[in-house]
């Protein structure tokens, strides 16, 4: 996701679930390429958020995400990294965007007509697993450049459980189901 929003040095980027399976890693990636990562997460994630890398929390309970943006950065922002596909969130926050500027989403909200007549670039990157990526993530984390997100197991047995907390949209981290 950090490669489709052509994140550098000095990028405002938006990242919406900064702190679920996908975001966890986003967060770091962006940083490590200079990018000022807003994380929009749930306020006991906020701590979470700003060990990853994210130079500025957004409290989405607490919060209008956009109203947020909208006044921590009036110049506007480069990015929007999407890990939850909060449609609504989204459109208000690509107003902000700069012309230029990409909009990315792990989940399918990346509306690429509408972001185009803006001179937005909408990517949506659901389902594209790349396997040099994973080899380059997998050196990263060997070499401690990055870390590897909560992870919580669940039995096969509570596999419920684990489906509604995704379900929620309020995972920190990433869950496995294992069989015993």
């Amino acid at each position: 996701m950090a490669d489709a929003l052509q994140l550098a040095e000095g990028h405002t980027v938006v990242a919406i679930g900064a702190t679920g399976g996908v975001g966890s890693y986003f967060v770091q990636l962006a940083a490590r390429r200079g990018a000022r990562v807003v994380a929009v997460c749930s306020g006991e994630n906020a701590g979470y958020a700003r060990r990853l890398g994210a130079a500025d929390v957004i409290d989405y309970a607490a919060d209008d995400v956009v109203e947020a943006v909208r006044s921590r950065y009036s110049g506007g922002i480069d990015a929007i990294a999407d890990m939850h596909g909060d449609r609504e969130t989204i459109a208000g926050l690509a107003e902000l965007v700069r012309s230029g500027g990409h909009v990315a989403s792990a989940v399918g909200a990346a509306d690429a007509e509408v972001l185009g007549g803006r001179g937005i670039e909408a990517t949506n990157v659901m389902g594209k697993v790349q396997s040099a990526l994973l080899q380059a993530l997998a050196a990263m984390l060997e070499r401690g450049e990055i870390t590897s997100p909560d992870i919580r197991s669940f039995s096969l047995a509570d596999a419920g459980q684990a489906l509604a907390a995704v379900g929620s949209g309020h995972v920190r981290g990433k869950f496995i189901v294992t069989p015993m």
